[in-house]
């Protein structure tokens, strides 16, 4: 099986993609970092017209094996199309920040984000898709409550304009082992 993402193959962490046992990030802060993201969420994205309600949505990120790498699902049930992404965050250890891969149901192509942690809480990410730049962002507001907003723009430097805004609050544990 070949693994094929649009990044360069050494940036690449094809062994994690593909499920084997790899040695947790050397910088923990890292990983630490973006664990605020674990857990289970409901999302409320702000409507796209005014008087329009909220899009809701379930985000369910957990630890990859070894807290090595998240795995976010979300899923957006009353969207048209139907709507969905999976996302993958990793560690590009020789430049110390994390990376994510994104595929979705609309998106032509997987979709590779260069991140940065500017503040702790908070992490961005920016990367390309269909020709256009998007800068997807997470901030902690406390344990239980996360804003999440997305922005395009035409050049990496912008200037950005809001695309997308959600607000998300952790569901409570059900008593499953994860």
């Amino acid at each position: 099986m070949t693994l094929l993402l649009p990044v360069p193959p050494a940036r690449v962490l094809a062994a994690t993609a593909l499920g084997a046992a790899v040695a947790p990030p050397a910088d923990q802060s890292i990983t630490e970092a973006v664990g605020f993201l674990a857990g289970e969420w409901a999302a409320a994205f702000d409507p796209p017209a005014a008087g329009a309600r909220p899009t809701p949505a379930i985000v369910s990120t957990r630890w990859g094996r070894g807290r090595s790498w998240l795995e976010s699902d979300v899923t957006v049930a009353q969207a048209a199309p139907p709507y969905a992404v999976h996302i993958v965050i990793a560690f590009d250890r020789p430049r110390r920040r994390p990376v994510a891969y994104a595929v979705n149901t609309l998106a032509p192509a997987p979709i590779a984000y260069e991140g940065e942690v500017p503040e702790p809480g908070r992490v961005v990410f920016t990367g390309a898709v269909a020709g256009r730049w998007q800068r997807v962002s997470y901030g902690r507001v406390d344990r239980d409550h996360l804003d999440f907003l997305v922005e395009a723009a035409a050049t990496p430097d912008g200037p950005w304009a809001l695309h997308s805004h959600a607000a998300l609050v952790r569901l409570p544990r059900t008593g499953a082992v994860s």
